[in-house]
């Protein structure tokens, strides 16, 4: 919650939280978001410019990332006015805390983990 506007914990539906949607992006006015996604119907997350027809974002196997987070400055964070969009393997951010849980991704000694991201910046494709 220090990161986000949200002040909740509570898990909700993309993109309706606290009856805002917030996937509409603010004008810059000193705030930030911070969320966990998970449950996504496929490996892949996007933000789009429909102003503009731009698209960029991340297609990736979700049985490795099972997890994606979306972090957002609304000039909140050294007045930066960015969004960060990550597949991720670990849920919530501390390790410990998602260890504990089970909902982190470990590798034992030696082994080995391969697999494919792939990342689109461009036009929008048809959807």
């Amino acid at each position: 919650p220090a990161w986000s506007r949200y002040k909740t914990t509570t898990p909700f539906t993309w993109p309706n939280l606290e009856e805002c949607a917030v996937n509409v992006i603010p004008p810059k006015d000193g705030t930030m978001d911070f969320f966990y996604l998970y449950s996504l119907a496929r490996g892949e997350m996007f933000w789009r410019r429909p102003s503009s027809g731009l698209k960029f974002g991340y297609r990736f196997d979700p049985r490795i990332f099972p997890y994606a987070w979306l972090f957002a400055s609304y000039g909140g964070f050294l007045e930066h006015y960015t969004i960060i969009l990550e597949p991720c393997t670990t849920m919530p951010m501390s390790v410990k805390e998602a260890a504990s849980q089970q909902n982190c991704s470990m590798l034992g000694a030696g082994q080995v983990l391969e697999t494919e991201v792939s990342l689109y910046a461009g036009r929008r494709e048809s959807e």
